[in-house]
């Protein structure tokens, strides 16, 4: 394990601090108001806040002011880290606590030690981002991808084919194939094909980042399976786009015919789907019925 305290460039080492704990995203700043994103948080800051504002940490002593280390765990074999620890240090009382543990699943990591924050010109933009939760069997899946053909959408899949990962257009057909086999990792509309930004190594290619947030692209990602009581499967399904997004600390603005499209969109899932469990979930009724009875009747 290897430590480091974190200190900003101008020698700054006290910070009011902000956790998003379930997404494992944080901002802290510093005693004159300059605001740093913890890690690679600048990647889902902006699509954490959208719903809640993560309030400041207070000490139990009632002091909010930290100072910040970082315990870095490597993986075996290996010059990257698989778990970054969150430790904040009271400066009123001393007390040290570990507020969270952070799994890293990519590579390289080296960029996460030698720049653990990001200056953060404005931490609070707000900008016109949706994303959609569904408990869908697969005919959901395949309805909604004719949908999307029908609005004009080119469907392009990134998928695992022999073990290596694959990116490109994919027709109706070929596409419930997938489906059915659960070979895909995520589906990708857009009127127009984007240049997809795709990293290549050994198993095959690597889409970084979420494109969908800067391109005009709709993204259905591969399904979180969840076990209920009586081992009951649940598939839940994540559709995100934006018609607005964030660049150089500036809100930008898709295209008016995008713009228009994704109005559709959500007016199909209200059409087509139930939506009981709260705020922008959409889901197939039966799937909600089998997984939890009478809950969300």
């Amino acid at each position: 394990m290897i430590q480091k305290k974190i200190i900003t460039d101008n020698n700054e080492d006290k910070f009011l601090i902000r956790l998003n704990k379930t997404e494992k995203v944080g901002l802290i700043t510093t005693e004159n108001g300059s605001n740093y994103l913890i890690l690679d948080s600048y990647e889902y800051w902006y699509d954490v806040i959208q719903d809640k504002y993560p309030s400041e940490l207070k000490c139990k002593c009632k002091n909010n002011i930290f100072k910040l280390q970082f315990n870095y765990h490597q993986r075996s074999n290996s010059q990257d880290y698989d778990q970054i620890d969150i430790i904040t240090i009271c400066t009123r009382c001393k007390n040290q606590k570990t507020q969270m543990k952070i799994d890293i699943d990519y590579s390289p990591t080296s960029k996460l030690f030698e720049k653990p924050i990001t200056f953060c010109k404005n931490p609070k933009l707000r900008f016109d981002y949706t994303e959609i939760t569904s408990f869908w069997e697969i005919n959901d899946v395949i309805f909604f991808l004719e949908f999307m053909k029908d609005l004009g959408f080119i469907n392009t899949v990134w998928f695992w084919e022999n073990n290596f990962r694959n990116l490109k257009q994919m027709d109706i057909y070929e596409s419930k194939n997938l489906i059915k086999a659960g070979r895909y990792l995520s589906f990708l509309f857009s009127l127009n094909y984007p240049n997809y930004s795709k990293i290549e190594n050994d198993k095959g290619f690597y889409l970084p980042g979420d494109q969908w947030k800067e391109k005009e692209i709709v993204q259905l990602r591969s399904p979180i399976t969840i076990l209920y009581e009586n081992d009951q499967k649940g598939y839940l399904y994540y559709i995100n786009y934006c018609n607005e997004y964030i660049y150089n600390y500036a809100i930008k603005s898709k295209s008016d015919d995008f713009k228009k499209n994704t109005k559709k969109i959500y007016n199909w899932f209200k059409t087509n789907y139930v939506n009981n469990r709260g705020k922008n979930c959409y889901d197939n009724k039966n799937e909600l019925v089998r997984l939890f009875n009478n809950k969300y009747t």
